[in-house]
């Protein structure tokens, strides 16, 4: 799929620069991937979260989805899964970008 794709694109240009970048995003994906420290605008208030976005879903969570926990469960299996399979494709493009440099090659 290529929006696939377009996140790992995303995520090694990020993980690549060395400085802070700020995501405006809905994207869990990205959020699981990327997300450091979160700024969160949540039950009409605003606050800085130090940690990962899945440190947040643990820790605090969403306000406005404590009533939907039961049907985020499912949700959450289903973006752990594809967060592990994104895990998996960037290990493996790090391994072929490795080798790669080690070859001379240019990916």
């Amino acid at each position: 799929m290529q929006y696939k794709k377009i996140y790992l694109f995303l995520y090694f240009c990020i993980d690549a620069f060395e400085g802070a970048v700020v995501i405006v995003t809905h994207s869990e994906m990205i959020l699981h991937a990327i997300a450091t420290r979160l700024i969160v605008f949540d039950d009409g208030k605003v606050r800085v979260f130090e940690g990962t976005y899945q440190d947040f879903l643990d820790r605090v969570g969403w306000k406005s989805e404590i009533t939907e926990s039961q049907n985020s469960k499912g949700q959450n299996d289903e973006l752990s899964s594809l967060t592990e399979e994104l895990d998996i494709k960037i290990r493996e493009f790090e391994e072929r970008l490795k080798e790669s440099m080690i070859n001379g090659h240019v990916v």
